[in-house]
């Protein structure tokens, strides 16, 4: 994008995220760092508002750049790092922000620590929940039990390149297109680190938590598990999709989809065969889920 390339492409996926993506682009402005480049993707948008703020963009260090039909958040992650040179990437997702020091900081995080390929922050929480999320310090059975990564933390570029990218398959377009790409870069060796700072603002509002995710929730992480055989084996596998087989359960247990309650239980257990604290676990959810009908985020 420019001749002396900067040092952090800044990535934001857009689909009919027009009521918050000049919110975003002001967070990007007021950075205390120019030293970044900002590529929008364009994920094949047809509401009129957003397509009006993608229009109106005018700035020597931000490319709009669109795709014709809607191919999901890989696809468009893809898109706009092939676009760009800068050897730290930095998602911003069109609905969230940056404080004014993000960008500085990742900046001399990287330069600081140059064995690391991926900090991921302590994230704020805005909209409809307020508050701040401080993540643990990173450890692989800690992330497989339990992944804290967020997709909106900034890695570099040489470690996306060796792990091929972003999957575009479409069973990640109904979420959990980070999760599969952090585990693509466990296992080609990236060098995770908590940054302990809150320089991510992630809007809590209703619709953020994809249903669809949560109702293939099961089938996702099959898909991932089966791709990441590597990083997910054994106990660790198991635990991957009892977790998955949980979620889609509760979800069809809220939407009182019978079927569905009922295959995904025998998932729940299924992948709980050991230790016996999976067991307890498995019982106390199919119990539970069935008193409250509730779902889980």
């Amino acid at each position: 994008m420019r001749e002396n390339s900067p040092a952090v492409t800044v990535i934001i996926p857009c689909f009919n995220d027009g009521a918050f993506l000049s919110e975003a682009l002001e967070s990007l402005f007021a950075q205390t760092s120019f030293d970044w480049e900002a590529v929008v993707v364009d994920d094949g948008s047809t509401d009129p508002q957003t397509l009006n703020v993608l229009n109106s963009i005018n700035h020597s260090k931000v490319l709009v750049h669109r795709h014709e039909k809607n191919r999901g958040l890989a696809a468009a992650r893809n898109s706009g790092i092939r676009l760009t040179t800068a050897p730290i990437i930095f998602p911003l997702d069109a609905d969230d922000q940056f404080v004014p020091e993000s960008v500085d900081i990742v900046i001399q995080a990287f330069n600081k620590h140059p064995s690391i390929d991926v900090f991921y922050p302590d994230v704020i929480h805005f909209g409809e929940e307020n508050r701040i999320r401080i993540n643990p310090e990173f450890d692989i059975p800690t992330y497989l039990r339990q992944p804290f990564l967020q997709a909106q933390s900034p890695f570099r570029r040489s470690a996306y390149a060796k792990s091929g990218g972003y999957c575009e398959h479409e069973v990640l377009r109904l979420g959990m297109e980070d999760a599969d790409f952090w585990l693509s870069l466990i296992e080609t060796g990236a060098r995770f680190q908590r940054l302990p700072y809150s320089i991510y603002k992630y809007r809590i509002h209703r619709g953020s938590l994809s249903e669809r995710m949560q109702d293939n929730n099961y089938k996702i992480r099959s898909f991932i598990a089966n791709r990441h055989r590597k990083a997910l084996f054994g106990s660790y596998r198991r635990e991957y999709l009892h977790l998955g087989a949980i979620r889609s359960y509760r979800f069809a247990i809220s939407r009182r989809h019978w079927k569905k309650v009922f295959m995904s239980a025998l998932h729940v257990y299924q992948h709980c065969l050991w230790p016996p604290r999976l067991w307890w676990r498995a019982t106390w959810n199919i119990v539970d889920a069935l008193v409250h009908r509730k779902c889980i985020s």
